[in-house]
């Protein structure tokens, strides 16, 4: 029974449609279809009218100026910041290696043959102690560090790779007295800490690992071979993780280089993510996800594996080894910032100075994202 009424329905459909062709649509219908087509015409023609005035990106409009002044005076902010870090690298590097070479040569040691004097290296350590916290305080950065290319006790295991060196950081950078009760002891012989109050951070070490992390020794390499003035040997890391220790940061490193030219060591200064963040973190008012970022700038895309973030929310992005997030043209002259299988942004960059010189890197990019 069902299938014969499908069947007859299915007729008198025929039926009908074959009598509309017959004898025309109805009025009625013709008019709806008239009046429907008649409404579509004009919202087509007013919204044609809205996109050729641009009138749905006012808004994009109205907020890139704003973002783009801010994203202006934080990228010369970091300039400036990482400019003053770099010349104070330079300077320490000078001090010191006049400094350690003339205490060398006191005690009846030399540069050129520093292994040797295993004896000396925990005194000439000892000895700059004073003159570290003093740069340290004078450069506004979160941590200052002196290694010499020797080890104490060259019969221990990876001795190879193990390298004397003081590492001292300020745990409060921001606040500007009162630096001695937030300084900590991060590597470095401990009987130095003990003899000057300072506490021991969680990671404390007694020496660098270097061949953990190669890049002291290619900064003495590369002053070994390009033979420049000392003020064109200093660099800047990538933001990475010091080996046994949690924090991002990057280092403006420069070599210590004695009178007869030997390389015997490095110095300079760090700049960690919590100092990023407290320095460069976004200001705007009725702006409450935006994102500030200074990360190694690679054709059309950003690196975050060393990239610093500073950013007034919890949610940014996620920045494992070798992630890279993807620049495109975006509406109202915005970028368009996409991480693969993660969110995207929307926002401004600005390519910082080359003449803040980077390790293995030409250039670095200040990102303001919304």
């Amino acid at each position: 029974m069902p299938k014969q009424r499908l069947i007859k329905a299915l007729g008198l459909y025929r039926q009908a449609i074959r009598h509309s062709g017959q004898n025309g649509l109805p009025m009625r219908l013709r008019l709806f279809l008239f009046l429907v087509l008649f409404l579509n015409t004009i919202m087509l023609g007013v919204l044609l009218i809205l996109f050729t005035t641009g009138v749905f990106r006012a808004g994009l409009r109205e907020h890139r100026p704003v973002l783009g002044n801010e994203l202006t005076h934080i990228a010369q902010d970091i300039y400036r910041s990482f400019g003053a870090v770099s010349v104070q690298t330079v300077d320490l590097a000078k001090e010191l290696s006049v400094t350690l070479e003339r205490n060398l040569t006191e005690h009846g040691g030399e540069a050129a043959a520093l292994q040797a004097s295993t004896d000396l290296l925990e005194p000439l350590l000892a000895d700059e102690l004073s003159r570290l916290t003093g740069a340290l305080e004078k450069s506004g950065a979160s941590g200052v560090f002196l290694l010499l290319d020797a080890t104490v006790n060259p019969a221990l295991p990876n001795a190879a790779n193990s390298r004397a060196c003081l590492y001292l950081k300020n745990m409060e950078p921001n606040i500007v007295n009162g630096m001695a009760a937030n300084l900590h002891f991060g590597i470095g012989p401990m009987s130095i800490a003990r003899n000057h109050g300072i506490y021991l951070l969680p990671q404390w070490q007694m020496e660098m690992d270097v061949g953990a992390f190669p890049y002291f020794s290619e900064t003495m390499a590369a002053a070994r071979a390009e033979k420049r003035p000392l003020s064109r040997l200093y660099r800047w890391s990538e933001a990475t993780t010091l080996p046994g220790f949690s924090e991002r940061v990057m280092l403006c490193s420069a070599p210590l280089i004695a009178a007869d030219g030997t390389v015997f060591g490095v110095c300079g200064f760090e700049v960690s993510q919590m100092l990023f963040k407290l320095s460069f973190a976004p200001q705007s008012e009725g702006y409450d996800h935006l994102l500030c970022l200074l990360s190694p700038l690679e054709e059309d895309a950003l690196r975050l594996s060393g990239a610093l973030f500073a950013g007034n929310f919890a949610a940014g992005p996620a920045a494992p080894e070798h992630t890279q997030i993807e620049i495109s043209s975006g509406p109202g002259g915005f970028y368009s910032y996409r991480q693969p299988e993660k969110e995207g942004y929307a926002g401004l960059h600005e390519t910082i100075s080359p003449s803040i010189r980077l390790n293995r890197l030409t250039r670095m990019s200040s990102g303001r994202w919304r």
